[in-house]
């Protein structure tokens, strides 16, 4: 694990010192905070391609991991999307995507040696059920997972935002309302993403020894 971000421009390091400032007023409690992903290793991507009249852009976000003493401040999501939207509203070019984790949580993975800021490629389950973060975590590794629910208007975007919800509030939530043909829409994302993670996890499979 790399101790420096010398290696990443100015201004993205600039970016990140906003950014820590805010967890550090917002949850105080923090032992850690950890930069893991493609920024970490160096290799981010700031993609803009263009297919017909189809504009694609593809940008890697800031994964930033906080190591916390109390699980129930680890699973505060309200607090961590909170400190994600305030992120959201500075000056900010790269999105910001963060993960909570308890010390203990923390200190089981490594005694078992699981380097535990890896992902799904390296044997890392992400404790959240949010789909966006999920979402964004499996594109750090392909980026085709974007493509399985595609967010580029507003129609995409409120549909994609009643999948999140659906997680509690389908169970719990009696306002909760989805049209048949939000929910055609979305059955057929759900078919693009299992599709794709049978594409991906069979490619990676092949490079296993």
């Amino acid at each position: 694990m790399k101790a420096s971000l010398n290696h990443l421009p100015e201004r993205k390091r600039a970016e990140l010192a906003r950014i820590v400032s805010i967890i550090r007023q917002s949850a105080p409690q923090a032992e850690m905070i950890i930069l893991f992903g493609s920024y970490a290793r160096g290799d981010w991507v700031q993609d803009v391609t263009t297919q017909g009249r189809t504009t694609y852009e593809y940008s890697s976000d800031f994964d930033i991991l906080v190591i916390v003493q109390s699980k129930s401040l680890a699973d505060n999501l309200d607090l961590w999307y909170g400190i994600e939207d305030q992120a959201g509203k500075l000056p900010v070019q790269t999105p910001v995507k963060i993960i909570a984790h308890e010390l203990d949580f923390v200190n089981k993975k490594l005694e078992k040696g699981q380097y535990f800021f890896l992902l799904v490629y390296t044997n890392y389950k992400p404790k959240t059920h949010d789909l966006d973060t999920l979402r964004r975590l499996a594109a750090n590794h392909d980026p085709a997972f974007f493509s399985a629910f595609p967010l580029r208007t507003k129609q995409e975007r409120d549909r994609f935002d009643l999948l999140r919800q659906a997680y509690v509030g389908a169970r719990y939530h009696d306002d909760y309302k989805i049209t048949p043909q939000e929910l055609k829409y979305l059955a057929r994302c759900v078919e693009l993403l299992r599709d794709q993670t049978a594409r991906s996890c069979n490619t990676k499979m092949e490079t296993f020894v």
